[in-house]
């Protein structure tokens, strides 16, 4: 089959025609916000303090009543440290005294849900304040771009990246889409509950139902939004196809799963065609619980906020629909008066066999795209330019890909043992298992892995040529993996507090039974490991069921106790239907654990390294919940992994890797905060400036950094303020002169800021190497297909739009395809080969000791995420 040269995208750009864009912006005023301030501090007992003002309720009726909303901000507001509400209107709606009737009728029913009891003639002056023209403003955007010596197009005015964002949803709202096969859908936009920085949706309408699963139903979705992208003119509207699939949920929720959304659809005006009802969209958030009360009903639906409950029954009134309940949303409603209310089911929530699948094929994508192209005409945009290959060839070592040799991966693992002073390349592997033939299986696999051993001793095997031993030693798991006792918090203990005040007496009982779980931990570990003080790995297994409950699960707590130990451990979870690849994983992973160097550095021309942010809104241990970030470096050095972990103070300290992970494991790290304030932005910037220059000062090196994860923290690898070859760090720039040995690469693997592609042929997958016609330095990379997909590739080219008597409709089936990564060379020397050094970048994602198949992140990026991920309080 041929090779594919070009990639069309889905991807448009604004024309001539839209000059000018018009907003109208309600703001809701300082006496209303103090009202409702007042009222929150009241209602959580925290009298003195400031306060964010609780809209919870709001944005559904809003969205609801008013679905004239182009989308809504809370944003902070410095003076009065709180968020304040804004609403946005396409078009000049400033004296639209029906709009604003709208608005003030939602805000009425709205303060009458949350705060019925407030004085009526209050709740009725802040619902008033709607209706007063002095808090309406209507203002041009301005469409025109900076003039500035930036890689990335940057508006003068920030609001068009909002503003064209709203302006190409709408224009697509009430359009059809028409597939190959004739069947076409109407797209119905969602109304916008907050801002429309990550996109705003329209669902194919209707959804189609499952033949097989009649309360189960599927439908595309195309989420539009605005990026920018290095060396190209413009801000670019991106239109995101996926699959969203719905049903009766048969699985209730824990505290840390993910939250469930509801989707309602209520019939408004007609569509373009005037042949069908144009619907209203809107979402609500909500949990499913089991309900012990009622045996009949085992899961009910638990609003996020009640406010949510009462809404919805706002809205079941408004349809006319007698099925729409409170509790009973966990099953779909499908047109019922119109109405349709559907649960969202996803992989990410634990649901199998998902009527509608996942990903969206190559002739869907393409169909779709070309649907949009008259919609996006009339609105005043036009499509971009395909991507064409490069051909080019650069090979780079794999001695941990499947066709490595064995001497090379011992090699490598022992050169990383020497680096941590390990006596004679030793290695202790504890197998702390639950199941009988775990440790038989352990060590199959480090013969596969590293070859026959030419000696062994009892539960030691040694490789004479590298002088590389590994000891597997075998050990029940224990407490390690034991449930954690929940403690409960009594009626009489409950008596005079408030619930802030009734959780901290829950987390000190916690935290008294946790110690008591801990010391139990640290015995176990101390009776296998002995006085053993060089670094060692573990395979702990642990029950899969741990980790339905937050509070119970003993993961984080025994990871931490066994870092404690010196033991860098990796958790295998035993289920019903074990896995015969977990053990191979397992053991892969913790050679990647102890910093083994997965390429052979010496034949690059480039050092690797990485730098990274590592942000965790939540980390769990033993119920416990905090937010926390730091940042990270790696470099390879003398074919060693070097980690550079800040120190309490922020200074970067360079260890070897493994040692990396035991600190991060066990919490002895310097946390850095969330915040934007000055004296953490100075702390960031501190760190990245001394990396940068301690790397640089080891000779030749290609530092990769990912966009999304530092670029909050590193403002010049923001897009706005790129400039190549010129990087600012806090109080200084850096340029090729100040580090001369030093290429930095700056990666973007998010699907949501790169654009979707396809391809006009018949081939079910593509891989390579893009770019678009007159950028230099900005490529785009797709990576090889993993293995597992090879068996689901086929269904790429199913269109799930075929005739009903169809014997090929796979619609349930997943559209496994690789998405576009960009690589750009944002900072280098004078006679650099932009093209080798992105290429190098796309072919570290081949190296990994953990994996065979290609990353997402390139070496040692993919490493340092894995670290950060590890770690604990």
């Amino acid at each position: 089959m041929a090779n594919i040269d070009t990639l069309q995208l889905s991807a448009w750009v604004p024309t001539g025609q839209v000059e000018q864009l018009v907003l109208t912006r309600y703001k809701m005023p300082t006496s209303a916000h103090e009202i409702l301030a007042q009222w929150c501090r009241e209602k959580t007992n925290r009298e003195s303090d400031p306060i964010t003002v609780v809209l919870q309720g709001l944005s559904e009726i809003l969205a609801t009543l008013v679905p004239d909303v182009a989308f809504m901000k809370h944003d902070y507001d410095r003076v009065e440290r709180g968020k304040r509400l804004h609403l946005f209107f396409l078009g000049d709606r400033s004296g639209d005294e029906a709009l604003r009737s709208k608005v003030q009728a939602a805000f009425s029913m709205w303060l009458g849900i949350l705060y019925p009891n407030k004085p009526g003639d209050i709740r009725a002056s802040i619902a008033a304040s709607v209706a007063d023209r002095a808090n309406w403003v209507s203002f041009e955007v301005s469409t025109k771009l900076k003039e500035h010596p930036g890689a990335c197009a940057v508006p003068e005015d920030g609001m068009l990246y909002d503003a064209l964002t709203a302006h190409a949803a709408r224009a697509l709202a009430g359009k059809r889409i028409t597939f190959r096969s004739g069947e076409t859908k109407l797209l119905v936009l969602e109304t916008a509950q907050a801002s429309p920085y990550e996109g705003l949706e329209l669902v194919a309408f209707p959804p189609k139902r499952d033949p097989n699963k009649p309360d189960c139903f599927w439908s595309e979705v195309i989420t539009v939004s605005a990026a920018t992208f290095p060396e190209r003119p413009g801000i670019h509207i991106l239109a995101r196809p996926s699959i969203r699939n719905w049903g009766t949920i048969s699985r209730w929720s824990t505290n840390s799963d993910p939250t469930r959304r509801m989707d309602v659809f209520i019939p408004g005006q007609m569509g373009d065609d005037d042949m069908a009802p144009c619907y209203q969209h809107s979402s609500f958030e909500f949990r499913p619980r089991q309900n012990k009360t009622k045996p009949e009903r085992s899961i009910v639906a638990d609003w996020n906020h009640k406010e949510d409950e009462r809404v919805l029954d706002l809205v079941r009134r408004l349809s006319g629909s007698n099925k729409v309940d409170g509790g009973d949303v966990v099953s779909p409603v499908a047109n019922d008066q119109g109405l349709w209310a559907l649960p969202r089911l996803g992989n990410v929530h634990g649901d199998r066999y998902l009527p509608g699948g996942s990903g969206v094929g190559w002739f869907d994508r393409m169909d779709m795209a070309n649907s949009l192209d008259g919609a996006f005409a009339e609105a005043g945009f036009q499509r971009v330019g395909a991507l064409a290959r490069l051909r080019r060839s650069l090979g780079v070592e794999k001695p941990f890909g499947d066709k490595g040799e064995h001497v090379d991966r011992r090699k490598a693992l022992a050169k990383a043992l020497a680096r941590l002073g390990n006596p004679n390349n030793h290695l202790d592997l504890f197998v702390l298992h639950q199941l009988d033939g775990t440790p038989t299986a352990v060590v199959e696999e480090i013969i596969k892995f590293f070859g026959e051993p030419t000696g062994r001793e009892g539960a030691t095997l040694r490789w004479a040529d590298e002088q590389l031993s590994i000891s597997v030693i075998s050990s029940s798991a224990g407490p390690l993996s034991l449930k954690l006792p929940k403690v409960e918090v009594t009626e009489d203990e409950k008596i005079g507090r408030t619930a802030a005040q009734i959780s901290q007496v829950r987390r000190h009982k916690q935290d008294e039974r946790n110690r008591t779980v801990e010391e139990a931990m640290t015995d176990h570990v101390r009776q296998v490991r002995g006085n053993g003080a060089a670094v060692a790995c573990a395979i702990l297994e642990m029950n899969a069921e741990l980790k339905e409950d937050s509070w119970t699960d003993p993961y984080a707590m025994a990871k931490r106790e066994l870092a404690r130990h010196r033991i860098l451990p990796q958790v295998v979870l035993v289920e019903a239907e074990q896995a015969t690849d977990k053990y191979r994983m397992a053991v892969r992973d913790c050679v990647r654990m102890l910093g083994v160097v997965p390429t052979n550095d010496e034949t690059l021309d480039y050092a690797p390294a990485a730098i990274t942010v590592i942000q965790l809104n939540k980390e769990i241990v033993g119920g416990g919940r905090a937010s926390h970030a730091f940042p990270l470096a790696a470099r390879v050095r003398q074919g060693a992994l070097e980690c550079a972990v800040p120190t309490e103070n922020g200074e970067p300290e360079w260890i070897p890797y493994a040692e990396a992970g035991l600190r991060i494991l066990s919490g002895n790290y310097g946390k850095f905060g969330r915040s934007r304030d000055d004296e953490t932005e100075q702390k960031y910037g501190a760190f990245f400036a001394n990396v940068l220059e301690q790397i640089d000062s080891h000779g030749a090196c290609a530092v990769i950094a990912e966009a999304e994860t530092i670029a909050q923290k590193w403002p010049g690898l923001q897009n706005g303020k790129l400039i190549f070859d010129h990087l600012p760090v806090t109080n200084q720039t850096f340029t090729p002169s100040k580090l001369p040995n030093t290429r930095i690469i700056r990666v973007s693997p998010d699907p949501k800021k790169q654009p979707t592609h396809y391809h006009e042929g018949e081939n079910k997958d593509v891989s390579g190497f893009f770019a678009w016609e007159g950028t230099e330095r900005t490529f785009y990379a797709l990576k090889v297909a993993p293995r597992s997909a090879k068996t689901v590739k086929g269904n790429s080219v199913i269109s799930r739009h075929l005739t009903e008597d169809s014997n090929m409709r796979r619609d349930d089936a997943v559209r496994q395809l690789m998405q576009l990564d960009e690589i750009c060379v944002v900072f280098c020397q004078p006679d650099d080969d932009f093209q080798s050094l992105a290429l190098l970048t796309h072919r570290l994602r081949q190296v990994h000791a953990q994996f065979s198949d290609d990353t997402r992140k390139p070496f040692p990026l993919h490493e340092l995420r894995l670290l950060g991920r590890s770690a604990t309080l």
